[in-house]
């Protein structure tokens, strides 16, 4: 139950994630850290969705 009320939580952070890969100008820091949580959160998305 836990894990299914974070889905969409983490779809979010993804969706997030990738709007801010989209922009310019933005550091190289932010830059990593998005592109981060989408290599570990989108895999994590695909096992838990039933």
């Amino acid at each position: 139950m836990f894990a299914q009320m974070m889905i969409p939580h983490h779809q979010q952070v993804v969706e997030m994630s990738e709007v801010l890969l989209a922009k310019e100008g933005i550091p190289a820091q932010v830059v990593e850290f998005a592109q981060g949580v989408i290599v570990n959160c989108a895999p994590k998305l695909g096992r838990v969705q039933w």
